[in-house]
């Protein structure tokens, strides 16, 4: 039998191989993607929350309501020029 017939064992393994392979190269061209607009928008809303004053390196908390839940805390920190990191602090306003 050739490697080239569907019917061969090793031609139906080389093709799983390919799919996913392929498979894999989309799912990471996706994540690229939305880890550019995270990053993006992580940056705009730290932009929007941080203070003008705020130094690199600094860290503020700020509560925000969100739609579905109770109040949550913001922690912003400021790492260089323009680029700011978020993230979310476990617990609720008392």
């Amino acid at each position: 039998m050739s490697n080239e017939d569907p019917e061969n064992p090793t031609h139906r393994l080389v093709e799983d191989w390919l799919r996913a392979t392929q498979e894999i190269e989309r799912i990471k061209s996706d994540l690229n993607a939305a880890e550019c607009r995270m990053h993006n928008a992580e940056n705009a809303l730290g932009k929007r929350l941080a203070p003008i004053d705020m130094e690199d390196d600094e860290e503020i908390g700020l509560w925000v309501q969100l739609s579905s839940e109770k109040e949550r805390l913001v922690i912003v920190r400021r790492k260089g020029h323009q680029s700011f990191k978020l993230r979310f602090r476990k617990g609720e306003r008392a």
